[in-house]
């Protein structure tokens, strides 16, 4: 099969794909605890197909707490929640944090 961006051409996303995801969302979680110290928080990296807002909106069922993030580009954006996390503020069927960009990163 032949692989076109994110997907073969049978829609289904590459495993090989999934695998690389998994592994810098891993790596990520390490640096932070690096940079944090102690105390560890326990933290399992789950790495799931569908669209964001619903894939933690569904995993948030047995939660106290939901927390996403949010990235906004200029002025505006800095002024507005994304998409996914405005999905989960108006979705979620427990409390909401939305953690905005550090101040001076980078937005993508």
């Amino acid at each position: 099969m032949a692989m076109t961006g994110w997907h073969r051409t049978s829609g289904e996303p590459s495993p090989h794909l999934h695998d690389i995801v998994s592994r810098e969302v891993t790596d990520s979680v390490e640096e932070l605890r690096r940079q944090v110290g102690e105390p560890f928080v326990e933290v399992e990296v789950h790495c799931e197909r569908g669209r964001p807002a619903q894939v933690l909106l569904d995993a948030s069922g047995d939660a106290d707490l939901l927390v996403v993030g949010t990235r906004g580009a200029g002025a505006w954006g800095r002024l507005a929640l994304g998409s996914t996390s405005t999905e989960a503020v108006h979705h979620a069927c427990v409390p909401v944090v939305v953690v905005p960009p550090e101040a001076g990163a980078a937005s993508e």
